[in-house]
C-alpha cells in the first residue's frame, strides 16, 4: 500500500512561493511521483532537491541540486516536466525538495539535512511515503518446526494440551543445523499424536537404519550403544530425532553379521 502526504512546509531562509498560487502544482506532483520499486526494495529513503526556472511558461535550467539516487530524482523530474500547467506558474527560479520515506523502515535517511540553495524561491516540501518491504523491517522471527516440519505459526496458535515438548535452539546450534533460516533461533515443537508410534532414530555406524533392520543385528558384534535425548538429540540429528536417538557402533575387527 502506498501513501502520499503533502506537507506544506517551507525553508525560512529563502523566499517562499505562496501556497494559493501552487496548489494544483503540489497536488499534481504528490499524485504522480511514484516511489521507485528498486528504492523501496532496497530500503532506500531520503531527500531529493531539484532546482528549475520558469520563463514565459517554459521549464528551463532543470538541475538535480541534491541527488538521492535509485531513480528517485528521475521520478521527480518526470513528473515535473509532465506538469500540464507550466504557463500558469509565475516566472522565477525555484527549488523543490521531495522527501521519500518508507513507513516502518529503520534505514538511514539520506540527505536528511539538505539546505535550500540561495537565490531560489523555496517551494513546499512534498513527501512521498510508501510501506517498507518486509525484509527492511527489523522483526526477528524464529523458525518454527512442528513435528519436524516448518510451520509459520507462533506458540499461542497451538493447543497447549497437544504439545509434548518444546526445544529452543539459539546462535551456533541453530544455524549449524538449519543454516540461514535458523539465524533468529529455532523452536522445535513435538506434539502428542497417539496414532503415530513414537520410535527413536537408530544410527548404525553413522548410517540411519530402520528398526526392522536393527533387530537382526548380531549383539556379539556391538561395540557400544549411546542414547541421546531431548536437546542433545535434536541438536545433533535435527527434527527427525524428536523421539531420541540410539547410536550403535559395531566392532571394527569384523564385518556386521545378522543372526540367522
Amino acid at each position: 500500500k502506498r501513501f502520499l502526504i503533502l506537507l506544506l512546509t517551507a525553508a525560512s531562509l529563502n523566499t517562499t512561493a505562496k501556497a494559493d498560487n501552487w496548489g494544483d502544482f503540489y497536488i499534481y506532483l504528490a499524485q504522480n511521483i511514484k516511489y521507485p520499486a528498486s528504492a523501496q526494495l532496497e530500503n532506500h529513503q531520503g531527500n531529493s532537491m531539484i532546482t528549475f526556472t520558469i520563463a514565459k511558461g517554459i521549464l528551463e535550467n532543470v538541475n538535480v541540486q541534491t541527488e538521492l539516487g535509485k531513480s528517485c530524482d528521475i521520478a521527480v523530474l518526470n513528473s515535473l516536466m509532465a506538469y500540464p500547467q507550466l504557463k500558469s506558474i509565475e516566472e522565477g527560479k525555484y527549488a523543490l525538495k521531495v522527501a521519500f520515506r518508507l513507513q516502518g523502515a529503520n534505514g538511514a535517511v539520506l540527505n536528511e539535512f539538505v539546505k535550500m540553495p540561495i537565490g531560489f524561491t523555496a517551494l513546499n516540501t512534498i513527501h512521498i511515503i510508501a510501506s517498507a518491504p518486509l525484509n527492511a523491517v527489523s522483526i526477528k522471527t524464529p523458525l518454527y518446526l512442528v513435528d519436524g516440519k516448518p510451520a509459520g505459526i507462533s506458540l499461542n496458535e497451538l493447543n497447549p494440551n497437544q504439545i509434548e515438548s518444546i526445544t529452543v535452539l539459539k546462535d551456533a546450534p541453530s544455524t549449524a543445523k538449519y543454516g540461514p533460516e535458523g539465524k533468529n533461533g529455532v523452536i522445535l515443537i513435538a506434539t502428542k499424536n497417539p496414532t503415530v508410534k513414537q520410535e527413536p532414530m537408530y544410527i548404525l555406524d553413522g548410517k540411519v537404519m530402520e528398526n526392522s533392520e536393527i533387530k537382526w543385528l548380531d549383539p556379539n558384534k556391538i561395540q557400544s550403544i549411546n542414547v541421546l535425548k531431548d536437546a542433545s538429540a535434536l541438536t545433533e540429528y535435527g527434527p527427525e530425532a524428536t523421539n531420541g536417538v540410539i547410536v550403535i557402533t559395531t566392532k571394527k575387527d569384523a564385518p556386521q553379521k545378522i543372526k540367522n
